[in-house]
């Protein structure tokens, strides 16, 4: 993942700040990791629903992002 982010920053780092004003901040290891069943309950403790054996919704994992300043693994998916 860092390697990835990296390219892309070197190659469209200008862009996504041209364009949407947007810049990729340097991401280093380790990354957090969560259950699928920990992201499910942080995200019904809000105003998000979603249940234990399904996809993980857009607005979770919205919520989810908004939480952290780093890359994150969610793993253990149903």
């Amino acid at each position: 993942m860092t390697y990835v982010v990296r390219v892309v920053k070197d190659v469209n780092g200008r862009e996504l700040e041209e364009k949407l004003r947007r810049s990729l901040p340097d991401f280093k290891p380790p990354f957090k990791r969560h259950s699928h069943g920990d992201a499910v309950r942080s995200s019904t403790r809000t105003v998000v629903s979603t249940t234990p054996r399904s996809e993980l919704t857009w607005e979770c994992e919205k919520l989810l992002s908004g939480l952290h300043a780093q890359l994150f693994f969610i793993y253990d998916y149903p």
